[in-house]
């Protein structure tokens, strides 16, 4: 059972971080989108209010955030604009995993420079399979590791500050987080922005090969001494960022159709007196509501200590499922004005797509889905 009331802290949070994406994120969008980066100032302001990555106060953070508040952050953020959420949420990720799954060496010499807006990569999805069951293997290799496979939609592939690997160990159903030093020999196949991506440009990603890597024996997140269901529960929370993110955007869409629907006058009498249309701004409506449950149940989950695989891939398969309608219908509801950029649904119709191929793998292989379900 998971409680559906937000503590004061996190009413705050809220309070704060919609008034922040209204006067800053969603004005914001466009001038991102274009430059394919956010601007420096978001980025700044975002990492002074302590909302940027899961730091411990005492590296000088804000603290770790637990896996409701997590959501609850990323859906505001992503409500201004699902391309610059992505962006500076993407580039914490690897604070969480060092705070969360880290030994207390390399928490010291790694999470303070996150504090100041350092950009982070975490290099977790694959073309195909579960994120969570990664072909990307890591071997033993003397007293190092030798890491083989590719890594898809990888977080500033070519300039982030500190970059981490989730692979498969040899030998075992255990899975790894490996920092990489920055002397590692991982290969950028593909930047996603050369490549015409169509929907978050505002958040550079691209595609890595890994090909005989070798990095130092202790680069394996919490060494010896490491936890699989921490790591595993680490991870969890990481996607679920990217599913709050796909809530955020459909919340947007459906409340920016819903104004539409109400101010544009036809025959007489608002688009919204229809039925045609009334019906369908409350089916996404619906639709938003059922998967922001589905999410704070997934992160109460992981909040209780468990590694809620099930959970978190049944909420984002539906997040990304939602964000999908929504874009679509909301760019119905505006008509011929949802196709051009005077309104932003277009916008949030190409990001929806991009985030559907992160993380809509339930909807993209049935027998995963199947055996989730079950």
């Amino acid at each position: 059972m998971f409680d559906l009331s937000p503590d004061e802290i996190q009413e705050t949070v809220v309070e704060t971080l919609h008034g922040f994406a209204e006067a800053e994120i969603r004005p914001a969008a466009r001038e991102a989108e274009a430059a394919k980066e956010v601007p420096e100032r978001i980025t700044k302001q975002v990492a002074e209010m302590g909302f940027g990555a899961s730091v411990p106060e005492e590296f000088g953070g804000s603290g770790v955030f637990d896996a409701v508040t997590t959501v609850l952050i990323a859906e505001e953020l992503a409500w201004g604009d699902p391309g610059i959420a992505a962006s500076i949420l993407w580039a914490g990720q690897p604070a969480l995993l060092i705070s969360l799954a880290g030994t207390d060496d390399q928490r010291a010499a790694s999470l303070e420079p996150f504090t100041t807006g350092a950009k982070g990569s975490v290099l977790m999805y694959e073309r195909d399979g579960d994120p969570v069951s990664p072909r990307t293997v890591a071997r033993k290799f003397g007293s190092d590791w030798k890491i083989d496979g590719e890594k898809v939609c990888v977080p500033s592939p070519s300039g982030a500050d500190t970059r981490i690997v989730i692979a498969g160990i040899e030998g075992s159903d255990e899975i790894g987080a490996f920092v990489l030093p920055k002397s590692a020999s991982a290969k950028v196949k593909r930047d996603d922005s050369d490549a015409g991506k169509i929907g978050l440009r505002a958040a550079h990603t691209g595609v890595v090969d890994f090909d005989g890597v070798i990095i130092p024996g202790d680069s394996i997140l919490g060494g010896d001494a490491r936890n699989p269901r921490t790591l595993q529960r680490a991870i969890g929370i990481c996607r679920l960022q990217t599913g709050a993110i796909a809530l955020g955007l459909a919340r947007a869409a459906v409340e920016y159709a819903a104004e539409y629907a109400s101010d544009r006058v036809a025959f007489g009498k608002p688009i919204g007196a229809f039925q045609g249309v009334a019906f369908m701004v409350t089916d996404m409506a619906m639709d938003v509501d059922a998967t922001r449950l589905l999410i704070w149940d997934a992160a109460s989950q992981l909040d209780a200590g468990d590694s809620a695989e099930r959970a978190v891939e049944l909420a984002n398969s539906k997040a990304t499922k939602t964000a999908m309608r929504c874009g679509t219908d909301s760019v119905q509801v505006l008509g011929g004005h949802g196709y051009i950029v005077d309104h932003p649904v277009e916008k949030w119709y190409r990001d929806a797509g991009v985030l559907a191929s992160i993380e809509g793998t339930l909807s993209a292989d049935p027998h995963l889905a199947a055996a989730y379900a079950g």
